[in-house]
């Protein structure tokens, strides 16, 4: 069987350290929002507080210093990524299931994750620092963040399920985990993704 890198070392490593400080993130407010959770917590509900405030900032910080650190490795991604043809639009429409590298559903997927991530990361930076803002402010600001994470649940969800669990795209799944997917499996999802954007690997 032949194969095509999708992803580089730099976009799986980047996409594993998010990964992973969001299930610290997830975990520990899941912990400190729900009433049996919390009060199971006990004494460490102090240290959950902690690990949650210190994962929210690095997860503002860490990510980024990568972007910075790979920038020339991760430019192709991002450029392609962020790039949007009228074809990522009809996608979406369900007017075609033709798509270069990324379909409209991925980059859709990319781009509702930046936001409510950087959206998650503000306000819970100005709750955690809450002697900068009035006690309403704080209470406002709360409540967007427990809205936020709802809405960053289901989708984080619905991107699991269908890289994992959903068998007609599960295979994408050994792009984030290997690096590479088979020639076939490109050429059916992604046939417009053009075999030289992507190395072949062998049989």
């Amino acid at each position: 069987m032949k194969w095509v890198q999708r992803f580089n070392g730099p976009e799986r490593f980047l996409h594993a350290v998010v990964a992973l400080l969001f299930l610290v993130l997830w975990s520990t407010g899941l912990c400190l929002h729900v009433e049996w959770l919390r009060e199971s917590l006990g004494a460490w509900r102090f240290a959950v507080r902690t690990v949650h405030d210190w994962t929210g900032l690095l997860l503002m910080i860490v990510p980024w210093s990568l972007v910075w650190v790979w920038r020339q490795q991760l430019a192709a991604f991002f450029r392609e990524m962020t790039h949007w043809r009228s074809m990522e639009v009809d996608f979406l429409a369900g007017r075609t299931k033709r798509a270069y590298k990324f379909n409209g559903g991925q980059k859709l997927n990319f781009l509702v994750a930046i936001l409510l991530l950087t959206g998650m990361a503000c306000t819970g930076f100005l709750v955690w620092k809450s002697q900068w803002i009035s006690l309403q402010t704080r209470e406002f600001l709360y409540n967007w963040h427990k809205l936020l994470f709802y809405l960053l649940s289901v989708q984080v969800v619905g991107h699991v399920f269908l890289a994992a669990v959903y068998k007609p795209t599960r295979h994408a799944l050994q792009g984030m985990m290997r690096g590479r997917v088979l020639k076939t499996w490109a050429e059916e999802h992604h046939p417009l993704w053009k075999p030289e954007e992507g190395e072949e690997i062998g049989e």
